[in-house]
Order: structure tokens, then C-alpha cells, then sequence
């Protein structure tokens, strides 16, 4: 049996799939299996993990009709059969061969539900790759111990969760599974894995490379709801906010703002009932808001989407 279950959903991801792949099939734990989901492609991507599956047969190739990476995933754990999940988007890759050996140990050896190690950011075609250093992480990434969610509760922002390692057990026991949404899926999954796990093994060794930059890059493409974006925080809101974790929700509120502001910086000005209030409106809404990117460059075409988006903000305030 596969120790451990990679699952990569994939779309139109030709120029990058192949890496990806590669990455995986060269770890230093060969009992593996990779599930490859094709979830629409029109390109060579499909053709190219044919090729693999014809010389590895660790690899497996499914499709999912249903859009978003989300569907895909989940369509992917339905089949897998290893003891671990780890989730590999198909433009990225893992950055040493022993990656995946090293977090199957910790989460083995600490018998841990999740097993984390450290993620790095890659500008297409720019060396170096830096550490990524998102709010509220840095304390984790720090420590090589157990770390219960009570002890350290700044691990509980939802941050990359392909850095994880999931034992399969934990999310068949506990159902989960990733929202059908096509922007912000991550969050809520992993949240929900984390506020049921009894213990997270935390590494700062280096695991995962995000590469970003590309022109398929979604934030560059801007073809996402923001609404689906909305509604992924909302999810994260109540499900902080169920387990106590106040605090944990202000942070999260910091970077929906932050985010926000890219496209329309009256956000600002919102008391948090406010903006919980517009983040709803605009689910409610998103038919007229239309696809509105929250890439940090506001196209002409988004300009009416995000004057409606200000228009909500101003019967707030």
C-alpha cells in the first residue's frame, strides 16, 4: 500500500505538468501513488501524463467534469488508497527529492493527523525562491515539536495548505472535503482539518515550491468569482468563530481587507459588522458584480463591478 497519496488536479497546466510530475515521481519514498485529475483540459496536458502512467505505474490518471480544483481534489481522494494525502497544484513542485520522505516521517513518527513543512515562493523565471512569510506562521515554521492547536494558536491561520501532509484516516473519519468554489477553496478545508486534529508536526524544513508570476497564474489571470473568494472567508468566519477562536478571525479580517483594498481601498473604513455585512451582500450579489478580480491590476472593464462593490461599502459605513 502507498504510504502516501499525491493528488495534482490539472488544467491546461502543459507547460508546467511535466515538472510538477517529475518532482514527485523522483522523491526518495517511492511508495507512492500520484493521482492526476484532469479537470477539463484542451490542451497537451492530459497527453503528457499519459506518458507518465505508460512508464510508471504509480501513476494514475482520472478525470472530474465538474470546474474547479476543489471537485478535483476531491475526486482524487475518493480513489486514493495511501496513507497520506499531500495536494500538488500542477504549476508547482517539490523542491527536494527527500520532501516528501521527511513530513511522512514526522507526521509517523509524532503520529501526528498533519504534518507541515515550510513553502517557498517562485516568480516565474526568477532565482532565488524565498520562504513564504505570511501572517502568523512564522512561529510554527520555527519549531520542530508537536504543536497542539491550544498550544500555539497563531497556527491557526489557513495558510498553503499543499505545505501539508493529511493523514487519509483523519479525513474520511471526520468527512472532509473541499468546497465546490473556484477561488478560495483551500481555506476552509484546511481550517476544518485543522481545528478537529489532535496534533500538527511543524517543520521549517524546506517541502513545497509556489510558483507565481506566470500568465496562468490565477491571481495574473483574474478569471475567478470574487464572490467565491467572499464566500470562502465567510466559511472561515464561522468556523473560527464556532471554535472560540476570535483572534484567529481578526487576522483573517486584517488580510480580507488587504485584499479588498486592491480593488477598492474604502474598505478601510469598515467596522467589522460592516464589512461581514458587504462580504455577504456581494455573495448575494454576485450576478451584478459580475467577475471582478482582486488582482492588484484593476483592468477598464472591471472599473463599473468595482464602483458597485464601493456603492455597497458607502450604505455600510
Amino acid at each position: 500500500m502507498a504510504k502516501v497519496s499525491v493528488v495534482i488536479p490539472f488544467r491546461n497546466s502543459e507547460a508546467y505538468i511535466v515538472g510538477c510530475v517529475r518532482s514527485v515521481l523522483a522523491q526518495t519514498l517511492s511508495e507512492l501513488e500520484v493521482i492526476c485529475v484532469d479537470n477539463g483540459s484542451t490542451d497537451g496536458s492530459r497527453t503528457c501524463v499519459e506518458r507518465f502512467g505508460a512508464l510508471d505505474r504509480r501513476v494514475r490518471l482520472i478525470s472530474c467534469v465538474q470546474p474547479g480544483a476543489g471537485h478535483a481534489r476531491n475526486a482524487g481522494m475518493a480513489v486514493a488508497e495511501g496513507d497520506f494525502f499531500a495536494f500538488i497544484d500542477a504549476d508547482d513542485y517539490l523542491l527536494e527529492r527527500s520532501s516528501l520522505e521527511r513530513l511522512h516521517r514526522h507526521a509517523v513518527e509524532s503520529d501526528s493527523e498533519l504534518s507541515r513543512g515550510n513553502v517557498y515562493i517562485a516568480q516565474d523565471r526568477v532565482e532565488p525562491i524565498v520562504p513564504l512569510m505570511t501572517l502568523g506562521v512564522e512561529v510554527c515554521w520555527r519549531t520542530d515539536v508537536v504543536t497542539s492547536y491550544d498550544q500555539e494558536p497563531l497556527l491557526w491561520l489557513p495558510v498553503q495548505h499543499q505545505a501539508y501532509l493529511i493523514r487519509r484516516r483523519f479525513v474520511e473519519d471526520n468527512r472532509l472535503t473541499y468546497p465546490g468554489l473556484l477561488r478560495g477553496q483551500d481555506a476552509p478545508f484546511l481550517l476544518s482539518a485543522l481545528l478537529k486534529a489532535n496534533s500538527i508536526h511543524c517543520s521549517n524544513e524546506a517541502y513545497y515550491v509556489y510558483r507565481k508570476g506566470h500568465r496562468n497564474h490565477v491571481v495574473l489571470k483574474g478569471t475567478h468569482f470574487l464572490a467565491d473568494f467572499v464566500t470562502s472567508v465567510l466559511e472561515v468566519r464561522e468556523l473560527l468563530l464556532q471554535g472560540g477562536r476570535v483572534r484567529q478571525w481578526h487576522l483573517v479580517l486584517a488580510r480580507t481587507c488587504g485584499y479588498l483594498r486592491r480593488v477598492c481601498p474604502p474598505c478601510y473604513l469598515l467596522s467589522e459588522a460592516s464589512l461581514v455585512t458587504v462580504l455577504r451582500t456581494m455573495v448575494e450579489n454576485c450576478s451584478s458584480l459580475g467577475r471582478l478580480s482582486y488582482s492588484p491590476y484593476c483592468i477598464d472593464e472591471e472599473l463599473e463591478n468595482v464602483r458597485a462593490m464601493a456603492d455597497l461599502i458607502g450604505r455600510a459605513v
